[in-house]
């Protein structure tokens, strides 16, 4: 086994000059987003030569401040390594040692904005074991420095953490060597991917943005000129069909550019790298991004898709992590890229696997949270506002709309048995596929309503080390049978669930 080089990074040191513009630039853009209404509020209202004297003193003693801060910051930061420790000092008023011992580290990943592209420098961020490691970040580091502390850092991780032999003996400078490169995503496929993607969320995004700005102009222009402006324009809105529909036409235009725009900024120039190790993910337009995967840091796999996805045969795929670690997420993949990680989860294994369903009388359970309860809390306060109940057209369509998606929601799912795990699909207008393999279980729990206890049904929860599965609404004596097994299978398991 390799042993710890006790001479790199024994001496404190900076990180890149590039740091204090980078610092400059995020303490700007924080000023600039939180006194934005009062610096519109200057542009349209001017003011007196006495109002522009302090209005200037100000501005020049914030950019002042915002100038020698980052400077102050870059000195006091330092990073080293003390005994089998990453240290981080830092603080202008209040200074912090940061410290992580190197069993902990899971991930230690780049980032890079444009100012990082310009200058040719990376953002280092080390992921801890347990949380986020977004505190143990260094802003600005040259790419050839920082994948001397990323190779070091993994290189002690894996010499601290407790190995079999077949690891022991595996040569610890190759454990993020890429293997093959398994997807990558162009201009044409994250268009794709834009329009398959959520557009009730950018149609929400738009009805904040448009509320925010209308609270804004409230505060600038005073309510009184802001009711006088909009009630002369209101009244010249004639809200025929046709102008409704136009502008329902509008709003989703708007949210598909938001949705296609917002996805190829995030996810521009995606590559899927498997490497040996596991997994990695370098992504981003303005901010590059590279995220990494263990296999044994996997805990399941999940993949999804929706009918607009559909059409372009195109599903979501994510890699929950153990121990906090980042959440591997690519908007979109086909299903040849899905088989490959699902055969490298189950060790180039091809389980077999005995589906089932779920009892009809999860329909009622669906049918009565959707309808039932929401109806009664609408029609107790359509009463008390109005003092009449509410038209019975309202309740017939919103019950019938929760029935049929109880009833779709009921017939989609099914759950699958195999001697190596579990496989589930489920959904309603999306459709979500997981696989799990039963060493990855932390615990099984059996749970059930009052009413399912009456009839001799449960739910069962198989709980793993990032999230947990439900399978709902079987006979009590199939899902006892189930956990029974599911515990055997652990205890007898000698596989390391990470």
């Amino acid at each position: 086994m390799q042993v710890r080089k006790n001479d790199f990074l024994n001496i404190p040191e900076r990180q890149s000059v590039i740091a204090i513009l980078l610092i400059f630039w995020r303490l700007i853009t924080s000023i600039v987003k939180t006194l934005w209404p009062f610096l519109l509020l200057l542009l349209i209202r001017g003011g007196s030569n006495d109002q522009d004297f302090w209005y200037t003193s100000i501005s020049l003693g914030v950019a002042a401040v915002a100038t020698i801060l980052p400077i102050i910051a870059y000195f006091k930061f330092y990073y080293y390594i003390e005994e089998d420790a990453f240290i981080i000092e830092q603080g202008i008023f209040n200074k912090r040692k940061l410290s992580v011992t190197f069993d902990r580290i899971q991930n230690v990943n780049f980032e890079q904005s444009v100012i990082h592209r310009i200058f040719n420098v990376v953002r280092l961020v080390i992921d801890t074991a347990g949380a986020k490691g977004t505190e143990f970040t260094i802003s600005a580091l040259s790419k050839e420095k920082a994948d001397q502390i990323r190779d070091y850092l993994i290189e002690q991780r894996e010499i601290a953490t407790p190995v079999n032999l077949e690891d022991d003996i595996q040569d610890i400078s190759t454990i993020n060597t890429i293997q093959e490169s398994l997807l990558h995503l162009d201009i044409s496929d994250l268009i794709k991917i834009g329009l398959g993607q959520n557009h009730f969320r950018s149609i929400g995004i738009i009805i904040g943005t448009v509320f925010g700005f209308y609270t804004q102009i409230e505060q600038i222009i005073g309510e009184e000129e802001l009711q006088e402006q909009g009630g002369a324009a209101l009244e010249s809105f004639d809200p025929t069909f046709y102008v409704l529909i136009s502008l329902g036409v509008v709003i989703l235009f708007i949210a598909l550019v938001i949705s296609i725009v917002s996805t190829v900024m995030r996810y521009y120039d995606l590559r899927f790298l498997k490497t040996s190790a596991g997994y990695k993910i370098i992504t981003g337009l303005f901010t590059r991004r590279e995220y990494a995967a263990n296999h044994t840091k996997i805990q399941f796999i999940q993949w999804s898709t929706n009918p607009l996805k559909k059409l372009f045969n195109l599903y979501s795929l994510q890699l929950p992590q153990a121990a906090g670690a980042d959440l591997l997420y690519i908007p979109g993949c086909y299903l040849p890229h899905i088989d490959t990680v699902c055969k490298a989860y189950y060790e180039d294994n091809d389980p077999i696997f005995e589906s089932h369903g779920i009892h009809w009388r999860e329909v009622i359970r669906l049918f009565f949270a959707y309808s039932i309860i929401p109806l009664g809390l609408y029609t107790g306060i359509y009463f008390l506002r109005y003092e009449i109940l509410p038209p019975m057209f309202h309740l017939v369509i919103w019950s019938v709309l929760a029935l049929i998606s109880s009833i779709i929601y009921y017939r989609k799912w099914e759950y699958a048995i195999s001697l190596d795990g579990i496989r589930i699909k489920k959904g309603l207008f999306a459709t979500h596929f997981f696989l799990l393999k039963w060493y990855k279980i932390q615990s099984i729990q059996l749970r059930k309503s009052i009413f399912q206890n009456r009839r001799g049904y449960t739910d069962i929860i198989f709980y793993t080390a990032s999230g947990a599965l439900r399978i709902p609404y079987i006979k009590e004596e199939k899902a006892l049978a189930l956990q029974n097994y599911g515990l055997y299978k652990i205890e007898s398991s000698l596989e390391d669930w990470m």
